[in-house]
């Protein structure tokens, strides 16, 4: 029994301390500083690593309920067009299409510095900036079948007239009384017209720009929105914009997203710059502007979190394309973001790693550290041991002759 005893006396995990484990000794003291600082990285990573959630990405058929909107979030700035002469625009394939969408939409005018122009646009941005739009502007004309992404479904001349006499009435004291009101109304028309061209060349003048943020929601089908000088009367562009090429929609995409967002979604567009260069010698000034355009692929995203809840949105790709302009062609400058639904939906789920699975990485990299540390002091100890060791005094022998 003795025997065998003392055979398993020898299978212990815990024998004697080596001789440098039981010295105090300044390179121990640095090695041991040395490995708690690892371990303390080493742990404040791992504790991170495990309390991030574990993100999870399924795919399957799109089964949006029909009747649901696609809803829109924009923030663009635009440096050199002032807020009274830019519209925002939309239309799709079902046939819906929206003129100068004012609800939930804001401006507010900048200042040549990129500042705000105006504190009052900041309070109560819709009403202020609606002051100088005035009546419903004419000269928007749309075909009867718009396509969102070919043609755009208007018809955007540049040098057409838009202020049309009504038709006068004929016989009679309701016709008499009928024509009177057209001309009292063409009247205040054109004396509108007038002061917006004022307002609209003044704050050129000044270098003012605008910032155009809010909220719009949009069919879920394919269409297109886009920010332009369409939604202005013709007559106030022809006096304030001598050539295509003066109407510059350089911009700054501050952020632009489809649905709310969620944790880690990245939208592709938000901090774009597009500034168009200064005009170069010799160079046609029709030629200096041109028409943005970018393509986007919306993919409907339903995102659940880790501790319960769900939110449904959205996430796209994007691709873009600049189309300068042309002095053989009538078409304005603008900003488009034509944009398409996937019919394949991305499901997104949180979930935490389980404590036992931190545990063990905890154990493996704590005893890691732990041996590393007692190696790297045994060699500093014998590396010390050997440099400080003593020499023997060599010793001369005597000859005998």
């Amino acid at each position: 029994m003795g025997g065998k005893w003392g055979a398993i006396s020898k299978l212990h995990a815990f024998p004697k301390a080596e001789d440098h484990l039981t010295q105090k000794t300044l390179s121990g003291a640095i090695v041991t500083l040395l490995g708690v600082a690892i371990m303390v990285v080493l742990f404040a990573h791992e504790l991170s690593f495990v309390l991030t959630p574990e993100v999870h990405e399924e795919m399957a058929v799109d089964k949006t309920p029909r009747g649901e909107k696609l809803d829109v979030y924009l923030n663009i700035s635009f440096p050199a067009l002032p807020c009274n002469v830019i519209s925002l625009d939309a239309l799709d394939m079902s046939g819906n299409h929206e003129v100068d969408i004012s609800a939930n939409m804001y401006k507010i005018r900048l200042d040549r510095r990129g500042m705000v122009a105006d504190s009052r646009w900041l309070k109560d941005p819709t009403g202020a900036w609606r002051q100088h739009k005035g009546k419903k502007r004419k000269g928007h004309s749309h075909g009867k079948n718009p396509t969102p992404h070919h043609g755009h479904g208007h018809a955007h001349g540049y040098g057409q007239a838009h202020v049309a006499a009504g038709q006068k009435g004929k016989g009679g004291q309701e016709g008499q009384e009928k024509d009177e009101e057209d001309e009292d109304d063409e009247g205040e028309e054109v004396v509108g017209l007038e002061q917006t061209v004022l307002d609209v060349q003044k704050a050129m003048a000044a270098g003012e720009g605008c910032q155009l943020y809010g909220h719009l929601a949009v069919e879920r089908v394919a269409g297109n929105f886009h920010v332009s000088v369409h939604g202005q009367s013709y007559m106030v562009l022809q006096q304030v914009f001598s050539t295509v090429g003066d109407v510059n929609v350089s911009h700054i995409i501050h952020s632009l997203g489809f649905g709310v967002p969620y944790p880690g979604r990245v939208n592709p567009l938000d901090g774009f710059v597009r500034i168009l260069p200064p005009l170069k010698e010799g160079e046609d000034p029709a030629r200096s502007s041109g028409t943005f355009k970018y393509f986007l692929k919306v993919v409907p995203t339903r995102f659940h979190f880790w501790h319960g809840g769900s939110v449904k949105t959205n996430q796209y790709s994007i691709s873009e394309y600049f189309t300068p302009s042309s002095p053989q062609s009538n078409a304005l400058p603008a900003v488009y973001f034509l944009y398409d639904l996937s019919p394949i939906a991305v499901s997104i789920t949180e979930s935490h790693r389980s404590f036992f699975h931190f545990l063990t990485r905890l154990c493996a990299v704590l005893g890691g550290t732990f041996a590393l540390t007692g190696m790297l002091d045994r060699w500093v100890y014998s590396l010390l041991q050997l440099v400080n060791r003593p020499r023997h005094p060599y010793v001369k022998t005597a000859h005998r002759h």
